[in-house]
C-alpha cells in the first residue's frame, strides 16, 4: 500500500485470470500463465502504477529508500484527487476556452473536443498564459496532495510517472513549490 515498504518477494496467486475494463476480450484469459509457458520465464501481471511503484522502488528514483510513496498522473492520478489528472486539466483547459478565453492550446488540438495534454503542453511551450493557468491549477492540487501524503504517513520520498509529468521542470517545480506552501 501507499507508504509502506515493498515486499522483497512478491507472490502472485497462480492461476489468476486476467480483468480489465480496457481490453474485456481478454477477461478471464489466463495471460500469466501463457506468457509464463511461451517464454520460459517467471511472468507477473499487475496494473501499470502497481508495476511503476515496485520497478521505481527497486531499480529507479526510490531505490535506496525503506518507504516512498509513488503517484502517477496520468488520464487520472493513481492515488490523489482527480481535479489534477490530466483528463480533469485538459476538461478545465476545454471550459475555459468555451467561457471565452483565447489560447494556443486550441489552435494545436484543432477542435475543443481534441484539447488535450499535449495541446496544453505545446502551448506551455510557447507560454500561452491558459496553459500557464492549467498547469499552475493542476500543481497546485497535486503540491497539496503530497503534502496530505506526508501529514498523513511521514514519508517524504515521493516518486512521480505518468504522462502528464511530461510536461517537465515548469510543472514540477510548480508542485513543488506548492507542496511547500502547504
Amino acid at each position: 500500500g501507499l507508504g509502506t515498504a515493498f515486499p522483497s518477494h512478491v507472490d502472485f496467486a497462480a492461476g489468476v485470470l486476467l480483468e480489465t475494463a480496457d481490453l474485456y476480450q481478454l477477461n478471464d484469459t489466463p495471460v500469466r500463465e501463457m506468457l509464463q509457458e511461451r517464454l520460459s520465464l517467471p511472468v507477473f501481471v499487475d496494473n501499470d502504477s502497481n508495476a511503476a511503484a515496485l520497478s521505481e522502488h527497486r531499480l529507479g528514483a526510490g531505490r535506496g529508500f525503506r518507504d516512498m510513496i509513488y503517484v502517477s498522473v496520468a488520464t487520472g492520478v493513481g492515488g490523489g484527487e482527480s481535479i489534477a489528472s490530466g483528463l480533469n486539466m485538459a476538461k478545465y483547459a476545454m471550459d475555459r476556452i468555451k467561457e471565452g478565453a483565447e489560447s494556443r492550446i486550441l489552435d494545436h488540438a484543432g477542435t475543443i473536443s481534441r484539447i488535450d495534454m499535449v495541446a496544453v503542453g505545446k502551448a506551455l511551450a510557447e507560454d500561452d498564459p491558459l496553459a500557464i493557468e492549467v498547469i499552475e491549477r493542476g500543481a497546485e492540487y497535486l503540491g497539496r496532495m503530497f503534502q496530505s501524503l506526508y501529514q498523513i504517513f511521514d514519508i517524504n520520498i515521493f516518486v512521480y510517472g505518468g504522462g502528464v509529468t511530461k510536461l517537465g521542470e515548469r510543472f514540477v517545480s510548480r508542485i513543488i513549490a506548492a507542496y511547500r506552501r502547504h
